[in-house]
């Protein structure tokens, strides 16, 4: 259970990271195509910098906004820590010297106003890190090493793109900005009363820290030790993230191949004032193909052993109370006393099991009148309460659970099923059925993608859900099921919304994949002894486009031991990186091709791993659901790998 909270919270952790660095490239990407179509003039300062300012006041976490050219003409503007807003020109004269001009800028008219001047400040952006690599891109958007911002004093970090005119690179834009913002909101993600969240870069510097209980760390301090830009070191912060960096090093020396990872170490909390033994996950995500960032949990195993104990002597209490009180009531109380006392209890059981229609008057004394219209007025306000707060908390949880909580156990079959929405709820779905109508060693996968995603799409993909378990059973022909699937669907949605969806059964004992599918993407099968790849594209229409599907059956045969069979959904291989790249299903290929080896389990979580270092920072725009079945032998229980 520590395990998955753990995951949990840090995969949370690594999507807020990324949504929040992802806030900065529609900006740079929307002032270089500004300027590349002649809506900015990049050459006259004075129509530049009103344009810059516009997109630094805009943004409140930039902190620069800057255009320097080929030249070595640099024109920027800033916000300093106490919000004060200001212009930095520069220019390289015929004697090489650099004049600096720095003004003060009134945020209200827009304009600003000379506040120093050095004759030679020696600055040559051509020379500086954001310049060279936005040119050495050539076009594509470049993310810079984090480091401690000038005046701010926190950490911060800057990404730019090169400039064209006439198909030539003739400066470079940069945006930069704070991280203070998202350290604060990583602080309050938690694990446990005592949990710990730190984000820091590859080579061990500390981006955000914090803590329950204390605000979040953004600032370089005396006390923590610090790399060359300013930033400080996680194994400088304190002694239990000197710990957790030192327990991080042995695990990857011991498994070099392992993209995450969970361990134990032991540390002496010195704000504490005590030595725990800590539970710890590191989890990475990359920025670009240049960067990666780690995300670092931890929290005492105090913790978590604490809440158990206390949950068991509450559950011990709270039983004792109930059987003194129900042999005491049966002793004593008469039958005026007891009706509606059971009437109130009947109430309470129906409340808690979300039935807030019963509303009937108790009768008996005075007291359990009041008491009837108090839980009157409390069920009123709970409805109001939990349509507020809980909806779509409970939508998700609703549709977590009609998917498959464990992989079926079926002789000859290794499974292992994975789905993520993009939204808090989705349209994708994927089920196991192993029914005595099936016979042997038979598994039924069903995979389907509801149009679009979204509250919607999640509702039609659980009525398809629900009438698919509940006609499974009654014939053995795949395509009349899906035809009988199809019109229940198109007489609900009247043609207006449609799902793919693929049908199969797979025999591991005749070894067979048979199957039906109305417009869904292919199955891909591997079979390592030929190194081949195959793909039946046999789809008919998607469910609900007409009343009359037509759908056939097929099948796969000659099935053997090691052979991979994936079904997927196509957020998978339609998936975006930064750099506007597909993930295509050649990835996927190669994916499963370089993992064959494996169980069926650790084939998916290579997969999403590659996925996820491929998107990089960019959000997930549909969902991703893949179910994948490895062969082996005939009698082999849970087969591993091989």
């Amino acid at each position: 259970m520590a395990d998955e909270q753990f995951r949990e919270v840090s995969r949370n952790a690594v999507e807020l990271s990324k949504q929040h660095l992802a806030k900065a490239s529609p900006v740079l990407l929307t002032l270089r195509q500004l300027a590349e179509h002649g809506a900015i003039d990049l050459d006259d300062d004075a129509k530049l910098i009103p344009q810059l300012l516009a997109t630094l006041v805009a943004n409140e976490n930039l902190s620069w906004v800057s255009y320097a050219d080929e030249t070595g003409r640099f024109l920027g503007v800033m916000r300093d820590a106490n919000g004060a807003v200001g212009v930095n020109q520069s220019r390289i004269g015929t004697d090489g010297r650099t004049r600096l001009v720095e003004s003060n800028v009134d945020t209200n008219t827009f304009t600003w106003q000379q506040a120093n001047v050095n004759p030679d400040s020696g600055y040559d952006p051509r020379n500086r890190p954001f310049y060279t690599a936005a040119m050495q891109a050539d076009g594509r958007q470049v993310w810079l090493d984090p480091y401690i911002f000038y005046k701010q004093n926190v950490p911060g970090i800057s990404t730019a793109i090169a400039v064209k005119r006439d198909g030539k690179n003739i400066g470079v834009l940069s945006v930069d900005f704070t991280l203070g913002t998202l350290a604060r909101h990583l602080a309050a993600l938690r694990a446990s009363n005592n949990s710990r969240l730190i984000l820091f870069t590859d080579d061990g510097r500390l981006i955000g820290y914090g803590r329950q209980g204390q605000p979040a760390t953004t600032q370089a301090t005396p006390k923590l030790d610090s790399s060359a830009d300013g930033l400080p070191t996680v194994r400088g912060a304190d002694a239990v993230l000197g710990a957790f960096m030192n327990a991080r090093v042995t695990q990857l020396e011991a498994n070099p191949a392992q993209r995450v990872h969970q361990f134990d170490f032991d540390a002496a909390d010195e704000i504490a004032g005590r030595y725990d033994t800590y539970f710890a996950i590191a989890m990475p995500f990359d920025l670009d193909a240049n960067q990666r960032w780690h995300v670092g949990l931890m929290a005492p195993e105090a913790d978590f052993l604490a809440a158990a104990w206390r949950s068991q002597r509450n559950v011990a209490i709270l039983c004792s109370i109930a059987l003194i009180l129900a042999v005491l009531s049966a002793a004593v109380m008469a039958r005026f006393v007891s009706r509606p006392v059971r009437a109130l209890r009947e109430r309470m059981v129906r409340i808690g099991a979300d039935d807030f229609t019963i509303t009937a008057p108790i009768g008996g004394a005075r007291e359990f009148r009041e008491l009837s219209d108090s839980l009157d007025r409390m069920v009123v306000e709970l409805q109001d309460g939990m349509r507020l707060k809980h909806s779509i908390g409970v939508a998700m949880q609703v549709q977590k659970q009609l998917l498959p909580d464990h992989p079926p156990i079926v002789e000859g079959l290794d499974v292992a099923g994975f789905s993520r929405y993009c939204d808090e709820t989705g349209g994708d779905y994927y089920d196991f059925l192993t029914a005595e109508s099936l016979g042997g060693n038979r598994l039924m996968i069903v995979v389907g993608d509801v149009a679009g995603h979204g509250v919607g799409s999640a509702l039609m993909m659980a009525g398809a859900r629900a009438v698919l378990r509940d006609r499974a059973a009654e014939t053995g022909v795949l395509a009349t099921l899906l035809d009988r699937l199809n019109a229940l669907v198109n007489t609900d949605t009247r043609g207006k919304q449609f799902m793919t969806m693929s049908v199969g059964v797979i025999d591991a004992d005749a070894k067979t994949y048979r199957f039906a599918s109305a417009g869904h993407d292919p199955a891909i099968i591997y079979r390592p002894a030929s190194d081949d790849f195959e793909e039946m594209d046999e789809a008919g229409l998607p469910l609900g486009v007409t009343d009359d599907g037509m759908y056939g059956e097929f099948v796969i045969p000659n099935l053997s031991p090691g052979d991979v069979l994936l079904l997927g959904t196509d957020g998978l291989w339609e998936a975006w990186s930064t750099d506007d790249q597909q993930f295509g299903k050649e990835r996927v290929r190669t994916a499963i091709r370089t993992r064959a080896h494996l169980p069926a389990s650790e084939i998916v979580d290579g997969l999403i791993t590659d996925l996820d270092s491929f998107r990089g920072i960019r959000p997930a725009a549909d969902d991703i659901t893949l179910v994948l079945v490895k062969f082996a032998p005939v009698g082999v229980l849970n087969p591993r790998g091989g």
